[in-house]
């Protein structure tokens, strides 16, 4: 079997490019972008954002935290240039509520309901909540899928611990302590490192910053400062792949199919 010089050094440029996502973490109408040991950029958004979520097709959503002046109602947007100059596109302005710790599952997009204790889908055609019941989490800020392990988990403020959530019965089991206390989090699970990471407004640092989380113990882990302050805004994160991983991902994916044919 012949293997191309190409494929090998994709394949090797790919392995060290996957393992640097960038990082969108929101607090309040702030968006601050950052990579792993690099510089973080600040970029305003014009509203407050309490909910971040990659979908399938690499659209990122998010909701927010303040009612509409006029109807009462809260928006979904997309967030979009995530790697030029992030802006917000309006999708709907008629959410019945608020919307924290969002998190896609295949195609549907969940989140726990005002922070409290139910989990919810939400229907992207009517905009619609459809509950899938009480799991007795409360306070959730952060909410992360994995798909290798077909895994939702959940962050709760109250307690400071991690939960693993049945997302066809909202049924909770505990992980662990994150062993840090909390304010405001957002989760993301980023599938080709294997890894949940965290970003969080630690009370026992005094800085917002970026972590990861065990799904076996429920540890956090600090990474780096994103502000060296503790802030008070809503909270979410959304992880994406570097343009450079992207390309790399794309390009291994092409290389494999002509092997294929």
């Amino acid at each position: 079997m012949k293997i191309s010089m190409t494929a090998l050094a994709v394949a090797a440029l790919a392995g060290s490019a996957i393992a640097q996502p960038t990082f969108l973490v929101s607090n309040g109408s702030t968006l601050y972008r950052t990579t792993l040991g690099g510089t973080t950029q600040t970029f305003n958004l014009g509203d407050d954002i309490v909910g971040m979520a990659v979908a399938s097709d690499g659209t990122i959503y998010a909701t927010s935290a303040s009612a509409n002046a006029t109807s009462g109602l809260f928006e979904l947007y997309t967030l979009d240039d995530a790697e030029g100059t992030p802006t917000l596109t309006l999708v709907s302005d008629q959410l019945a509520s608020v919307y924290t710790a969002l998190t896609f599952i295949g195609g549907d997009l969940y989140s726990s309901l005002e922070g409290g204790q139910f989990l919810v889908n939400i229907d992207l055609n009517t905009f619609a909540e459809t509950s899938v019941g009480a799991t007795g989490v409360f306070n959730v800020g952060g909410a992360a899928y994995d798909q290798n392990s077909d895994t939702l988990y959940w962050s709760s403020g109250i307690d400071d611990a991690l939960y693993s959530i049945d997302y066809g019965t909202a049924a909770s089991t505990l992980v662990g302590s994150l062993g840090i206390d909390v304010a405001q989090q957002g989760m993301d699970f980023y599938e080709f490192d294997g890894v949940l990471y965290h970003a969080v407004d630690n009370e026992t640092t005094g800085r917002f910053e970026l972590g990861t989380t065990s799904t076996t113990t429920g540890a956090y882990s600090f990474l780096q400062t994103i502000v060296n302050a503790n802030l008070t805004g809503t909270t979410s994160l959304a992880v994406i792949p570097t343009p450079a991983s992207a390309a790399l991902l794309g390009l291994g994916g092409l290389l494999a199919t002509r092997r294929r044919r």
